[in-house]
């Protein structure tokens, strides 16, 4: 096959017949029975659907695009509702739920060996997935059991399953699989492993007529800008490669440019514009050896910042995971500002360190005293000691600090939910920006002189191990709202100003449009536009997000 040729699928390679999809009809039905449908965690407001479909196969899929074609009504797809960036929320049209679509399929090796594959369906969720794999229990999510024919080596996989993992780490853990690769989720583990993107190895994504794509990485790539000719039964379509300026960072902004293209990456990360994932293919990796970790403290940002130098740097010990909290972080997570049960134990008061570092150490067993005397070193050199630190060399406490680590945002979004109830119309701004490492000090420090002087509150943390982290601000009134959002405008540019990128994670979705012209010029946005009408001329799938209708 020409490697830039695809050719079109039927819909419904299950061989299960699920019948027509569950179906509630009518706005104010929708928001009756159904209102949790209707947002997701960016918590935006008026979000409203005139029907809301559950899709539990890929034949239900496709018929409820080809219902909304021809009807010319958007569609939106809802997933578990975990995105910050409003892409699940609607604006009327269908809402295409795939909570139901969630089986696990099987597993397979490519050639009898290497690392395994696992296929799934989208609606799986990851801690669904995380339970199949260290328990080697097929069914997840009360979805039905693998698929025998397509995949015979799956009883195999399952007796060894515990000795492999999935390394996107997302925060939350009840992200549906769909979900996550139309998002190009990351996590924690990213600093080694990468977004999901890297662990993606063949997809099949519905179009908006209903027509089905196969994509596997490698078999289709542009090389030099050529187009995607894509055959159907009566016409062929194509599809011309968007040309974007790319950046030095970990990106999550817009479609992706990658030159050259492996036209599944396109897919991915798109944010539910292009196309309707109805089947993932996931790479696994082998469990490491052993792990160690801690979260260590600091008395200084800079002192902390030092330390992730040294552990990033070509003779450090390249740890798996580099987490940051700044003392309103430690604060929120704690419990201390939230009002939730304090439930961590801390060497000290974590409301006395200025800041703090989670990292996450693979090694060989044998190899672990050697590894946890180098942190000691590094720690000594920047201030700080094992003694000031809350260690983990077991999978339960590791479990603990990672629970410290979740608990940040949701102590965030239990303030901000609080606030509402007394100004409904304030919500967190967020930020979501990374520089190359050359310039993050200068945009760390960027941040602290612009925010600092506002007097509103606000929370430093996350991926600093690739100079990105998230910057919350909690507004406590309308004014201070205003204030927020023009305040993240200016890190916007000065991040772009850097070499940056507006997103290196959590997407665009509807919230952020605003901001990928501060990256992207206008011939980057129109080729990005030129995308989205020649795989969806109609314009249908998730309207509103990344672009407005041109």
């Amino acid at each position: 096959m020409n490697p830039l040729v695809l050719q079109s699928e039927k819909p419904g390679r299950s061989n299960q017949d699920h019948g027509p999809a569950a179906r509630i009809a009518g706005a104010e039905q929708v928001r009756a029975d159904h209102e949790t449908y209707l947002t997701d965690e960016s918590r935006m407001p008026g979000g409203f659907a005139d029907e809301l479909v559950f899709a539990a196969s890929e034949k239900q899929v496709c018929e409820a695009l080809v219902g909304a074609g021809q009807r010319r009504i958007p569609v939106t797809v809802s997933g578990a509702r975990t995105g910050i960036v409003g892409g699940a929320v609607p604006f009327g049209g269908m809402l295409l739920s795939m909570e139901s679509f969630n089986g696990f399929i099987g597993a397979f090796r490519p050639d009898g060996g290497g690392d395994w594959r696992i296929r799934v369906e989208p609606g799986l969720t990851l801690e669904a997935l995380n339970r199949i794999i260290e328990t080697g229990l097929p069914a997840g999510n009360g979805g039905p059991g693998y698929d025998p024919d397509r995949f015979p080596e799956t009883p195999r996989f399952l007796a060894e399953s515990a000795s492999w993992f999935y390394p996107p780490d997302p925060t939350e853990k009840t992200a549906q699989l769909g979900g996550t690769v139309a998002t190009n989720a990351s996590g924690s583990r990213s600093l080694k492993y990468g977004p999901t993107r890297d662990w993606v190895t063949a997809l099949r994504v519905a179009l908006s007529d209903g027509r089905v794509l196969e994509l596997r990485r490698g078999e289709c790539i542009s090389a030099g800008g050529s187009a995607l000719h894509i055959r159907f039964d009566d016409q062929k379509r194509i599809v011309h490669p968007p040309r974007i300026r790319p950046v030095r960072v970990k990106s999550n902004a817009g479609y992706w440019g990658g030159r050259p293209l492996d036209w599944i990456d396109l897919f991915i990360g798109s944010e539910g514009t292009l196309g309707v994932i109805t089947e993932i293919e996931l790479r696994l990796a082998r469990k490491p050896e052993s792990v160690f970790g801690g979260l260590v403290f600091f008395h200084t940002e800079e002192q902390a910042l030092s330390f992730v130098r040294l552990a990033v740097s070509r003779d450090g010990p390249r740890p798996s995971v580099l987490e940051f909290f700044d003392a309103a972080g430690i604060r929120f997570a704690a419990g201390s500002e939230s009002g939730a049960v304090r439930a961590f134990s801390f060497p000290f008061d974590p409301e006395s360190a200025g800041c703090a570092v989670y990292f996450e150490q693979e090694c060989e067993t044998d190899r672990m005293e050697e590894s946890l005397d180098g942190y000691g070193r590094m720690l000594s050199e920047c201030g700080s000691s094992m003694d000031e630190a809350w260690g983990a060399v077991d999978e339960r406490e590791l479990r603990r600090i990672a629970d410290f680590r979740h608990a940040l945002p949701e102590a965030i979004n239990t303030v901000i939910g609080g606030r509402k109830r007394i100004h409904p119309g304030i919500h967190k701004v967020s930020t979501d920006f990374a520089v190359p490492g050359e310039s993050f000090h200068d945009m760390f420090r960027f941040y602290r002189e612009h925010l600092d002087p506002t007097g509103m509150e606000y929370v430093i943390f996350g991926h600093i191990g690739e100079n990105h982290v998230h910057l919350n601000v909690l507004p406590g009134s309308e004014q201070e709202l205003t204030a927020a959002i023009q305040v993240v405008r200016d890190l916007a540019t000065e991040a772009v100003r850097l070499g940056g990128t507006v997103s290196a994670e959590h997407g665009i979705g509807k919230l952020k449009k605003h901001l990928l012209a501060l990256q992207f010029g206008p011939e980057d946005l129109d080729s990005m536009v030129r995308v989205k009408k020649e795989l969806d001329p109609g314009w249908i799938l998730g309207r509103g997000s990344l672009f407005d209708i041109p």
